[in-house]
């Protein structure tokens, strides 16, 4: 894997997934059905060698290619903003993208290209937490990002919420059983079931 993990391969992998987005049709976003494994073959193989890349070596060099604005906001999110940004925080909560979405949000470059995109908004407070409201500051809470420290070379945005802490270890811990002979599918992952922060906290 170290000797993929140069900028020419990242490129090589950003120009494929732009040239399956836009010759392969595409299904719109469905919050009811996870496509991750009826893809296009040669799209979910980019995108599992980009899931070990950025385990491994980071986002920084996939954001660079430009992954975002060539292949994850021409992805058919839906057909007014607000409802594109609706499906694209269902997807980084429920969805087996949301291995690589998570790692793109949690760069400060990543997380700017997304609002760019108009695939997040500021009001997302798992990435964009605001202070309390004061009596005598009628502007606190309207940062953009400028305001948050965003700049190149920033460090990395933290996990801010019980809920974003508990989805990550939702989509880290699971087992695969597989005899090794036919191609791994669904029903070969078993995820380890979590309650919600919620009721966590009712324990």
């Amino acid at each position: 894997m170290t000797e993929l993990n140069t900028p020419k391969v990242f490129r090589a992998i950003v120009n494929c997934l732009a040239h399956c987005v836009r010759d392969v049709p595409h299904n719109n976003y469905d919050k009811e059905f996870d496509n991750f494994d009826f893809r296009d073959p040669v799209e979910r193989f980019c995108l599992l060698v980009l899931f070990r890349l950025t385990t491994e070596f980071d986002s920084e060099e996939i954001i660079k290619a430009g992954i975002v604005p060539r292949w994850l906001a021409k992805e058919p999110w839906g057909n007014t903003e607000k409802e594109i940004q609706e499906n694209f925080k269902h997807c980084y909560h429920n969805m087996r993208l949301s291995e690589l979405i998570l790692r793109i949000a949690h760069h400060s470059r990543g997380l700017r290209d997304l609002v760019k995109a108009k695939l997040m908004d500021t009001s997302d407070t798992i990435f964009f937490p605001r202070p309390k409201m004061t009596s005598n500051d009628n502007t606190a809470g309207e940062q953009g990002l400028s305001d948050l420290g965003l700049t190149e070379g920033a460090p990395r945005i933290r996990e801010q919420s019980a809920e974003e802490r508990h989805l990550r270890r939702r989509h880290r811990e699971a087992m695969v059983l597989h005899d090794g002979i036919q191609p791994i599918g669904v029903s070969d992952i078993i995820e380890r079931e979590y309650m919600s922060p919620i009721d966590e906290r009712r324990q």
